[in-house]
């Protein structure tokens, strides 16, 4: 999994965390997130870095029940497709 080469879709983020039933606070608790700094990563005031972005999927993984390249795919675009 290349984390690096991933873009993050901060509208389908949040889409894809009210559809896991999960607030801000509580995906920021299961990825190891402050709460302000979610807001900021979801409203596209910060950046996530490639390990925030795996423990947020791996949160989203288990809160939805899919494997975590799927989540993954949900809320991102490969730097190598959008260029193509």
């Amino acid at each position: 999994m290349q984390m690096q080469t991933a873009i993050l879709n901060r509208h389908r983020l949040r889409q894809v965390r009210e559809r896991a039933g999960l607030s801000q606070a509580e995906l920021a608790r299961r990825s190891k997130l402050t709460p302000p700094g979610l807001n900021k990563i979801e409203t596209g005031k910060r950046r996530i870095g490639p390990d925030a972005l795996r423990r947020v999927v791996d949160a989203l993984a288990v809160a939805l029940d899919m494997p975590p390249d799927e989540v993954r795919g949900l809320i991102t675009t490969d730097v190598d497709s959008a260029a193509a």
